[in-house]
């Protein structure tokens, strides 16, 4: 039934020439359309399909790409889009839903002798009040011919419990001063209650831009990235170039989160990219909140937390960022499933006074004690090629479980491990210029220390 078949002009070289699956290239008197022929009955055997979606969340309305892959011979191609609709024969196909929910969109293929399918689900998300660059920002901002075009605008039309969509674009300008309370310092967002911002195509297409002070990183004009309030929620963006205050010259919550600053441990930051972002005092990527499934990397701090200071932290990864003095990945908070790595900081290159569970830490470095930890608790962590000028290259005090430390060095004593505990840990390769290759002055409980150096 395709009107490809018998549709072509027939060319000498075609008589005895095959088409693309090794079959007659002519059948039927006149050639088909395309690279294949089509021989009824052929049709059979074993089938595999897949499929993508371009994104999967979006709003009522939004149409969306969704692509199906085949291997074998297919007789029939079926999307079904879970809302009672559905395409034929199409590889590629658009659909939009009207209506919130989770729709479980299944692609089908058969032939002659068999059928198999496969299943992408994507959730179409509802929304109160909704924010676009070109929107014609009439207030409440009810639709996305109405959108507000700045983030502040919507969120300050939003009662509890809103929903806030945003589409893409880069969010650099207004802003409000006076959180946390009383602070002069600009904040280019303020969440001032429980309600979930969400942009519509995540991080790498939506952007909140702060500012730094001209006179330097850390100032009077610096505008932090975002402020969060209790129960608020922050999903699918990239917050850049916040800064805060610079160290003493306010007090510390004026000088705390570049990035972001949360007022306690009930916001949720999820699959957000927090970079380059810097703190006067700490913090510079993050300061208190949870943060899921996010990447914190390149942020800066005065003192503690070059990424994020008193912070829940759940399969996020912290990377390149430094702190002057503690936790240069992080400092004070908890971290669960989170890579660190290429962090820096005097103490605790990788993580400070935190406790972790299932982390990986590699190539962070200490300009004194603790390249991987300091003082921290580690449960069923990695620890490589972390470096210590001074002691603990692996991690200095605290106690570690279930830890593997590979290559890691220290300039003076305990390559692996200075001070602390070890229980059911392995360390090899590790190195240090003066006592110690594997462990140094540490209490050691069924423990495999082998193949360590120490040169003193």
């Amino acid at each position: 039934g395709a009107a490809a078949i018998d549709a072509g002009t027939n060319q000498a070289w075609m008589a005895g020439a095959a088409d693309l699956a090794g079959r007659a290239r002519i059948n039927g008197g006149v050639v088909d359309l395309g690279a294949y022929e089509f021989h009824a009955g052929i049709q059979t055997g074993a089938l595999a399909v897949a499929c993508t979606v371009d994104r999967t969340n979006a709003a009522a309305g939004y149409v969306l790409t969704f692509t199906g892959t085949v291997q074998g011979a297919p007789l029939q191609l079926v999307w079904v889009w879970g809302d009672g609709q559905t395409d034929t024969n199409q590889l590629i196909a658009t659909h939009s839903f009207s209506a919130t929910g989770v729709y479980a969109v299944v692609f089908r293929a058969s032939n002659l002798t068999t059928t198999a399918s496969a299943t992408v689900t994507v959730a179409i998300v509802a929304a109160d009040h909704y924010v676009a660059p070109g929107g014609a920002h009439v207030a409440p901002y009810a639709s996305w011919a109405n959108a507000a075009t700045t983030i502040q605008a919507a969120v300050d039309a939003a009662s509890a419990g809103a929903v806030i969509l945003v589409s893409n674009g880069v969010y650099g300008v207004g802003g409000k001063a006076g959180y946390p309370s009383g602070s002069a310092l600009t904040n280019r967002l303020v969440v001032s209650n429980a309600v979930t911002v969400k942009s519509l195509n995540g991080a790498a297409a939506t952007v909140i831009v702060g500012a730094r002070d001209a006179s330097g990183t850390n100032g009077p004009a610096a505008v932090r990235g975002v402020y969060l309030a209790a129960g608020a929620q922050l999903i699918g963006f990239t917050i850049t170039n916040g800064a805060t205050r610079a160290l003493n010259a306010y007090n510390h919550n004026y000088e705390s989160g570049g990035g972001v600053w949360c007022v306690d441990d009930t916001p949720v930051v999820s699959n957000c990219v927090v970079s380059g972002n810097a703190a006067g005092y700490a913090g510079g990527g993050a300061y208190n909140g949870t943060y899921q499934d996010c990447v914190i990397s390149g942020n800066g701090a005065g003192d503690d937390g070059g990424g994020a200071y008193g912070a829940i932290l759940q399969d996020t990864s912290l990377m390149n960022n430094t702190a002057r003095n503690d936790g240069g990945g992080a400092e004070a908070s908890v971290l669960s499933g989170c890579v660190l790595e290429g962090n820096e900081a005097d103490y605790g290159g990788g993580a400070s006074s935190s406790s972790l569970a299932d982390c990986v830490l590699s190539n962070n470095a200490a300009r004194n004690s603790g390249g991987g930890v300091y003082l921290s608790g580690l449960t069923n962590g990695v620890l490589v090629d972390n470096t210590a000028a001074d002691v603990g290259g692996g991690a200095y005090g605290g106690t570690t479980r279930n830890g593997l430390f590979r290559g890691n060095a220290a300039g003076d004593s305990g390559g692996g491990a200075r001070n602390g505990t070890l229980v059911n840990c392995a360390l090899s390769g590790n190195v240090s210029g003066g006592l110690g290759g594997g462990s140094c002055d540490v209490t050691v409980q069924s423990c495999a220390i082998v193949g360590n150096t120490a040169i003193e």
